[in-house]
């Protein structure tokens, strides 16, 4: 009764013009390029999009993607560059993502307009609406204003999880894993598991944690709009999440050591998912054994 209820809701919105300022809002893109519209009203329309799309509309969904062909084919703007302006929103947040000169509050934005981006798209396809998955996959368009959103999506997919493995460090000292985490070391021959480096200050917990929610929304994002025109590229896309995957793994081991030392064998444990219990436990025993002053990494 509460989906219907909201559903309801969502349908007397788009009766009074919900999905028209939406694909204005969208389409308006294309010719702004003012921060003020890009990064605070265009994120407030695709957030009133998710609640105007979510919930399963399928009503709501069916009837953006018919208001968007509809004016593609009077060449109606700015409704009609839609598409258009969600792949320049796109390749907007691809850029930023990739800047080196970007200022916290500026990354801020970008994680946050990509968070909404995603939710938005997802919202247009959840539950498995094939019409929309195949309209954002560009498979029904013979417009030049029709293009393919998911490949778009799959890029900037891939630079996040470019960017999220080559920001964290892991631990380089070998005295390390030869004396104090023998185990792991040696429990994978010739390929080796790594420590993450949480005494490293390049491995802030809190930019760790927020590009993995960012990653979470992502890929469910892609997995709600995947469909036969565009599973391969999704695929591809998905393949090289393998190396977020392991640090994720890495961020939740938890292991123990048996330590030879002069006063007999002691416990150490490490826990990957805490950095406060792995940094107190990795500065006292190499400290304990001579190897703190030698850590290239300390």
């Amino acid at each position: 009764k509460e989906t219907e209820r909201i559903n309801s809701l969502q349908c007397t919105v788009s009766s009074f013009g919900g999905l028209e300022f939406l694909a204005k809002t969208l389409g308006r893109v294309v010719d702004h390029d003012f921060d003020d519209f890009f990064w605070y009203f265009v994120p407030l329309s695709m957030h009133f999009g998710v609640q105007l799309l979510g919930w399963r509309n399928k009503i709501g969904q069916d009837g953006f993607i018919d208001l968007i062909d509809a004016c593609i084919a009077m060449n109606k703007p700015p409704e009609c560059n839609c598409l258009l302006g969600l792949r320049k929103i796109i390749h907007k947040c691809n850029l930023d993502l990739e800047s080196k000169g970007l200022t916290p509050s500026d990354q801020l934005k970008v994680f946050s307009t990509m968070k909404l981006l995603y939710e938005f798209l997802g919202a247009m396809c959840k539950g498995a609406n094939s019409k929309a998955q195949q309209y954002l996959s560009g498979s029904d368009g013979k417009s030049k204003l029709a293009v393919s959103i998911a490949d778009e999506l799959c890029l900037l997919t891939k630079t996040l999880y470019a960017q999220f493995s080559a920001r964290v460090r892991f631990v380089q000292y070998h005295s390390f894993y030869e004396r104090l985490a023998p185990s792991i070391w040696e429990s994978f021959g010739p390929k080796k598991r790594r420590f993450v480096a949480w005494h490293d200050p390049v491995n802030d917990i809190t930019v760790i944690c927020t590009y993995l929610r960012l990653i979470t929304t992502g890929n469910e994002c892609l997995m709600n709009i995947c469909c036969r025109f565009s599973d391969l590229a999704i695929a591809a896309a998905l393949q090289e999440c393998m190396p977020v995957l392991e640090i994720s793994s890495l961020i939740n081991i938890s292991c123990e050591n048996v330590i030879h030392g002069k006063m007999g064998k002691r416990k150490i444990i490490w826990d990957g998912g805490n950095p406060l219990s792995f940094l107190d436990n990795y500065v006292r025993e190499s400290n304990t054994m001579g190897l703190f002053q030698n850590d290239p990494d300390a």
